[in-house]
């Protein structure tokens, strides 16, 4: 049987896919829980009669939520039910990384697709127990299967040569073929509700015809490249829900030069799911930046459920699609780098007028774009949340021209209770600004760092900040990022402040007592502002998270972090993704 994804007459065409060097599931914000046990077990009664199997499903499932993850395999081995209760666990969240144990897993599922139901019984079953698939094959697992040299096509090939790549293409595309099949089949995979997508391959329309077949409701496709130009079906009327996605992250890019056009495909998408959207992320590559076309404003999809919304690095030639997805009742909006081909456009968030919905704002700045943002501001003072994460390229010196205009605007707003700003160029850090941002009184937490244009970090100068930074009765969270500090002529750049404790050169004591110093130092730092805002629960300085508890100040978590993560959910839109 020939594979439907493959395409055995130009096979030269699809290379092994581009691929992760690791992948950690522990770190992984996506996580879905486990499900309850009635649903894992399709109805199948209890064969245990311990009475663990006699406590209500929500407390079961809280019971096996706290079991230590190194002992849900022992967990398992008592019977079978206990087995179902830890598979719900293991397996919730399932990466197939393209290794052999991804394989066994594959193949045990194909198993469960092929096996007749048994009259009277119903048999435990491993996809009943996923909710969440991640697609990531890993670079080590394709070099010790295939040769990952062969990716990269010398110019003539000898016959061994293709062969091994044809024999090493048909074997991934064989595998991810299974995989697909698997998704369609809601008997075999009925719970599962996201898919994470990160191969950078060639989609083509099996793909995604593959993907509305099943019970997915939230998909991400890290980066992926088309080949050509098409379509997904999307032969019923406009207003049906086609594909009943809750919500979408996508990255595309055309494969080649010779593919100028990938609208059709994104529109197409776009159009399928939008009735169901609640959440959508858009976007394409920083340095390939297709031009994307709008259907004419008439014929453009509403997303009448729409709330989140981030696009970054896109190019439009107009701005009816765009119109459309902006009109919908939008809570977050995240704009980094948009562009229009039409110069009539380029005031276009000016002129978009207010969002009565609207709470966060995250806004890349993009040097020309400032203006814009100073009228959508002045449209939308009800904003709740707004952030500036810094110039894509340091070297636009976002803030220092309108810092006043901008800053002196927020003072106005009424329910503005987080910002985050990154000031950009070649300047040092802005402390007069602190004046204005001590006027915006409704501020629960506030974040601040300088983006320089070569250098890693910034010489923070803490007594300037409390000296410019007045006594805020509202503040309870207050982050520095990129700082770094030197106390004495002594010290070595503040550059290099961060690798005296961990440098290779020094023995281990010194690093200890050098690590030790640093968290003295920020501690000392966090009480000068404890002192000066008296409702302050947390300070987040020098990478080091230092709370208060009662009178005393202690140092969280430990170990230093730069934590972008963190303080982009805190400040920022990526907290608010259903998934």
């Amino acid at each position: 049987m020939q594979n439907p994804y493959y395409d055995y007459e130009n096979s030269q065409n699809l290379p092994l896919p581009s691929t992760s060097s690791v992948w950690e599931p522990g770190k992984d914000e996506r996580s879905v829980r486990a499900q309850y046990l009635d649903r894992v077990a399709k109805g199948r009664l209890f064969s245990s009669s311990s009475r663990l199997f006699s406590l209500p499903v929500e407390v079961l499932k809280v019971l096996v939520d706290n079991i230590p993850e190194d002992a849900l395999a022992s967990f398992a081995l008592v019977n079978s039910d206990c087995q179902q209760l830890a598979r719900s666990r293991q397996f919730a969240n399932l990466c197939l990384t393209y290794s052999p144990c991804s394989t066994e897993v594959v193949n045990a599922l194909r198993v469960e697709a092929l096996r007749p139901p048994v009259s009277g019984t119903t048999r435990l079953a491993l996809g009943t127990c996923i909710r969440r698939l991640n697609i990531t094959t890993l670079d080590h697992w394709v070099r010790h299967r295939h040769d990952r040299d062969l990716e990269n096509r010398p110019e003539d090939p000898t016959s061994e040569q293709e062969q091994r790549l044809i024999r090493s293409s048909n074997e991934y595309y064989a595998y991810l073929t299974s995989v697909l099949n698997l998704i369609t089949n809601k008997k075999v995979l009925p719970h599962l509700e996201t898919l994470d997508f990160e191969d950078d391959i060639v989609l083509r329309p099996f793909f995604f015809d593959a993907l509305r077949k099943s019970a997915i409701k939230h998909l991400r496709i890290k980066q992926a490249q088309v080949e050509k130009e098409y379509t997904i079906n999307d032969s019923v009327s406009l207003g049906a829900a086609l594909w009943p996605l809750q919500s979408l992250s996508f990255n595309m890019i055309p494969q080649t030069e010779d593919v100028d056009d990938i609208s059709s495909l994104c529109t197409s998408i776009l159009r399928a799911c939008a009735p169901t959207l609640v959440y959508l992320e858009w976007s394409t590559d920083t340095f390939v930046r297709p031009l994307l076309r709008s259907p004419q404003r008439n014929t453009c999809p509403e997303f009448p459920r729409l709330q989140h919304l981030r696009l970054r690095d896109l190019t439009f030639v107009n701005s009816f699609l765009l119109e459309a997805m902006l009109s919908a009742e939008l809570i977050s909006l995240e704009l980094c780098s948009i562009e229009f081909l039409d110069e009539q456009d380029s005031d276009f968030f000016a002129r978009l007028g207010h969002m009565p919905t609207l709470q966060t704002l995250t806004w890349h700045p993009q040097g020309i774009y400032e203006s814009p943002l100073l009228g959508f501001l002045r449209a939308n003072p009800q904003i709740s949340r707004l952030r500036f994460p810094g110039p894509e390229e340091s070297d636009l010196e976002f803030f220092h021209d309108e810092n006043d205009d901008i800053l002196g605007l927020l003072a106005t707003f009424h329910n503005l209770k987080s910002l985050s700003i990154v000031w950009g160029g070649d300047t040092p850090f802005p402390y007069e600004s602190l004046k204005t941002i001590n006027k915006i009184h409704t501020l629960e937490q506030l974040h601040l760092s300088l983006m320089p244009d070569t250098e890693p970090y910034f010489y923070l100068d803490h007594p300037l900040v409390r000296h410019w930074l007045e006594p805020m009765p509202s503040l309870r969270r207050l982050a520095f990022s990129r700082d770094a500090y030197r106390y004495n002529t002594n010290d070595a750049d503040h550059n290099e402040y961060y690798d005296n404790g961990d440098g290779a050169n020094h023995p281990l004591a010194w690093q200890r007592m050098s690590e030790f110093t640093h968290k003295w130092r920020m501690q000392r730092l966090a009480k000068g502002c404890f002192e000066d805002h008296g409702g302050l629960e947390w300070v987040f300085v020098g990478q080091l998270l230092v709370a208060r508890e009662g009178e005393a100040v202690v140092v969280g978590g430990g170990e230093r972090s730069e934590s972008g993560w963190l303080l982009e959910r805190i400040f920022g839109c990526e907290g608010l993704a259903p998934v």
